[in-house]
């Protein structure tokens, strides 16, 4: 009989460790279900900072580009540059100036005759006069002693004093 009793409790051990594996397997199955759910959303966010970073690095590599020396190719083209136009500025330097267009005389044959006249007949004015210089106010001492004389004016023949260049 004891034969009998350890086959029942082998079977009941295999439904137990089958309910146990069965019961591990749903444990499983649960983290694995929710931890598919948060992995879509960590995805949808790595996928933004991985966006987001391309962005940081494209302006990056382009700062960076713009703070670089220049290279020895762009050296060259740049003198080559600079010679055209140089050669460019001393062409137009040796050439004299243009002369303007003259005025085409239709202007003046529109004038009549009348107005021609009037401006031959008028004398030109003549240049204004500077004004007299007049008396100092006042009479007496007073007004000569306020005013100071003038220092004497060097000749036009003799150099000034500091002028070593004769």
């Amino acid at each position: 009989m004891a034969k009998k009793k350890d086959k029942k409790d082998k079977g009941a051990s295999k439904q137990e460790s089958r309910s146990r594996a069965d019961q591990v397997r749903s444990a499983v199955e649960q983290a694995f279900s929710a931890t598919a759910g948060g992995a879509a959303d960590t995805r949808g966010r790595a996928q933004d900072l991985a966006e987001e970073l391309q962005q940081v690095a494209t302006r990056f590599r382009d700062a960076v580009e713009d703070l670089r020396p220049p290279t020895a190719d762009e050296l060259r083209a740049l003198s080559s540059r600079l010679d055209a136009l140089e050669q460019r500025v001393g062409e137009l330097e040796a050439k004299p100036a243009p002369r303007p267009p003259a005025k085409p005389r239709a202007a003046a044959a529109s004038r009549t005759r009348a107005a021609r006249a009037d401006a031959k007949a008028t004398p030109p004015k003549p240049a204004a006069k500077p004004a007299a210089a007049k008396p100092a106010r006042g009479t007496g001492t007073r007004a000569a002693a306020a005013k100071p004389k003038p220092a004497p004016k060097p000749s036009p023949r003799t150099p000034p004093a500091g002028d070593a260049s004769s």
